[in-house]
């Protein structure tokens, strides 16, 4: 016992009070209340290569969930369809351009959620948002994967 006495010093000590600090730091960093103002934020989904009908299922107001995980995101605000195109290349002008895809849409689902924005992220319902992330979502009577294509927030309350 008393060889491993005799090799444990100061430093050691130092070491592992640096480590526990580093481990309580990390925690209470990730498990932190970020806080931040309380927003509105509104994001758009696109979903590419739809049929035109699919539009006329989300109803404005209607619920709108994360398709994976059930978790709340917020509410159908606006529902926007446009005509779906692909990017094609005419080797004989050396050209790319614009090909409209019959009988097939984008449409645009903006959801409204309550929210909050720091200077780091804003989350809808406790939801990470970012343009170019990939969310699945669904309501009533659909459920899809898309890209968020559009973002923004505004104050929430009296203000």
């Amino acid at each position: 016992m008393s060889k491993i006495l005799n090799k444990f010093n100061i430093v050691d000590v130092v070491l592992m009070l640096l480590v526990a600090v580093v481990i309580i730091g990390g925690i209470w960093f990730l498990t932190r209340d970020s806080g931040g103002e309380a927003r509105y934020v509104y994001f758009t989904v696109e979903m590419r290569s739809m049929e035109e009908h699919f539009a006329e299922i989300p109803e404005i107001g209607g619920v709108v969930r994360c398709a994976i995980r059930n978790h709340f995101l917020g509410y159908v605000y606006d529902v926007r369809v446009e005509p779906f195109y692909i990017i094609s290349f005419n080797p004989l002008e050396g050209i790319f351009f614009r090909d409209t895809v019959p009988e097939r849409y984008d449409v645009f689902i903006t959801v409204r959620g309550n929210g909050t924005e720091t200077d780091l992220a804003i989350h809808s319902e406790g939801e990470l948002i970012r343009i170019g992330r990939e969310m699945s979502i669904g309501g009533r009577g659909f459920a899809h994967t898309g890209f968020v294509v559009y973002l923004r927030t505004e104050p929430r309350g009296g203000v």
